[in-house]
């Protein structure tokens, strides 16, 4: 199948992916990216409509009782590109560093093959292009209009690049895959004083210390060590001149699990931690606590029955501590999520996701469409 879509679709792909990189916008914001969707599903003879502001659905109506969704995410990250391309981002302040310029020019092609073979196809498919995956969760929009309850859906399905697997085979894994993920800043408030009189204050710094220390035994001390956890200070900031005892730090971190049972345990800790070092110092620990995204959640009857798709092309992927907002879908109905390999080392494609060298070879992305069209076939949706 692979010499065939590629003989059909490849430059075709080719330009939807590179058109779309020029154009990466921020989440909420895709308008163009939302028009270039719009016009190529329109030159298809497909209809559309809108959701969640910049968000696209396209419904392709088999008359069926089932109906099965694939969901592409679409915003740009706030990176300026250090690729050296003719196709660079024309956005100098955004560019498509996660592949989702790749995944929407995946589900266009999906959407062009269902289109032309209409005729084999058995049950209702729904496309979703999303806005907004980077944050603040175009996923939780999309569900929030109800959606999924519209169109009667029954499983979704979405696919995510990944420089760490070889160009052309397939991961993932049942239960839980990525990880939830939640944002917190944490403040300190102790007394200021002379450097030369610290007795006569209360060191927020140092409390800090103790903090951070204490935080990272919650992880190797209090959590299953098979289990998967995190928790992550990515800023601090503190004090105002070289002698003077800090009054104020302000920390800033997140914390990553993959069940619901260690989230609660680190959340527990974390909170006592600060409890208790606000009465051994005599300062005030105060927090904010944003969960962000939940656990990427792939239903084990739906997984075992799709992996065969991908035949020997298929590896078995580890728990992944990123988040993704497909977590909200997964939250609703059964749903499966895998990736898809990029990696070409020999042609230099090896840059991490969210790096400004982030490239990758089009071709890679017919594997993409294929994966996406055996799963139909492996459900018996298609012929």
């Amino acid at each position: 199948m692979f010499n065939t879509l590629k003989e059909k679709y490849f430059d075709e792909i080719k330009k939807l992916r590179r058109d779309l990189h020029r154009i990466p916008e921020e989440g909420l914001k895709e308008f163009k990216t939302s028009r270039y969707i719009k016009d190529y599903l329109t030159d298809l003879g497909l209809e559309y409509e809108e959701t969640a502001g910049t968000g696209v659905l396209c419904y392709i109506d088999m008359g069926s009782e089932t109906t099965y969704a694939f969901r592409t995410d679409m915003d740009g990250l706030s990176i300026v590109e250090n690729n050296d391309i003719d196709f660079k981002s024309t956005n100098p302040d955004m560019m498509h560093a996660c592949g989702h310029d790749g995944h929407m020019s995946i589900l266009l092609i999906f959407a062009k093959y269902l289109s032309e073979n209409k005729d084999k196809l058995k049950d209702n498919i729904l496309l979703i292009f999303q806005p907004a995956e980077e944050g603040p969760g175009g996923a939780k929009l999309i569900i929030k209009e109800g959606v999924l309850k519209k169109y009667n859906v029954k499983n979704v399905f979405a696919l995510h690049l990944s420089p760490n697997i070889p160009k052309g085979k397939y991961s993932s894994k049942p239960y839980g895959f990525y990880a939830a993920s939640t944002e917190f800043t944490v403040f300190i408030d102790g007394k200021s004083s002379h450097g030369a009189a610290p007795h006569n204050g209360v060191d927020a710094i140092v409390i800090a210390a103790q903090y951070i220390n204490g935080i990272q035994s919650i992880v190797s001390r209090n959590i299953n060590p098979i289990r998967e956890g995190l928790v992550t200070i990515g800023t601090i900031d503190g004090g105002d001149r070289i002698n003077i005892i800090a009054e104020h730090v302000e920390m800033e971190g997140t914390i990553r699990t993959l069940d619901k049972d260690t989230y609660k345990i680190i959340d527990k800790r974390m909170h006592t931690l600060a409890e208790g070092l606000s009465e051994a110092y005599d300062c005030k620990i105060t927090y904010d606590w944003r969960p962000f995204y939940g656990i990427t959640y792939n239903d084990k009857e739906l997984y075992e029955k799709v992996v065969p798709a991908f035949g020997n092309d298929y590896i078995l992927g580890d728990a992944i501590l990123s988040a993704e907002d497909f977590s909200f879908y997964s939250e609703e109905i059964p749903c499966f999520f895998y990736e898809l390999g990029i990696r070409e080392e020999d042609k230099g494609y090896v840059h991490p996701l969210h790096n400004a060298c982030f490239n990758f070879d089009e071709e890679s992305l017919l594997y993409g469409v294929m994966g996406d069209i055996n799963i139909l076939k492996t459900l018996g949706a298609i012929e």
